[in-house]
């Protein structure tokens, strides 16, 4: 008798929980493209930093030294200069790092809905 009722009641469970991940789908779609975006920003800052530290002292002086005076007469120390080419190498290495695995989850994401998917035809 409990088992004629839970394969009643099993099409429902189906029915929701297909539901319930087409809905939870959609969000994760538009947030893992926007992921992927800011890792390609973070690559793009990476490089930019790792291959001419200077420039992009300068670039980043004239961002956010708009609030101070005699900006530009400031000179880079070497220490910093190398400290800034360290951390673009940093932001290359985690920005291909969050692409890879922003790619892993969507390819594992895919195959669960297949199963899924496969589950249902075969119910």
């Amino acid at each position: 008798m409990f088992q004629d009722a839970r394969r009643r009641s099993r099409p429902v469970e189906i029915e929701t929980r297909r539901f319930m991940s087409l809905e939870a789908e959609q969000p994760r779609m538009i947030t893992s493209g926007l992921r992927k975006l800011w890792y390609g920003w973070m690559i793009v800052q990476g490089l930019a930093a790792a291959a001419s530290p200077r420039r992009s002292l300068a670039l980043n002086v004239r961002i956010w030294g708009c609030g101070f005076e005699n900006v530009a007469d400031l000179e880079p120390r070497p220490w910093y200069v190398r400290l800034v080419r360290a951390a673009g190498v940093g932001l290359v290495a985690a920005g291909i790092a969050g692409v890879l695995l922003e790619d892993r989850a969507q390819a594992e994401q895919t195959a669960e809905s297949e199963l899924e998917a496969g589950a249902e035809t075969a119910a």
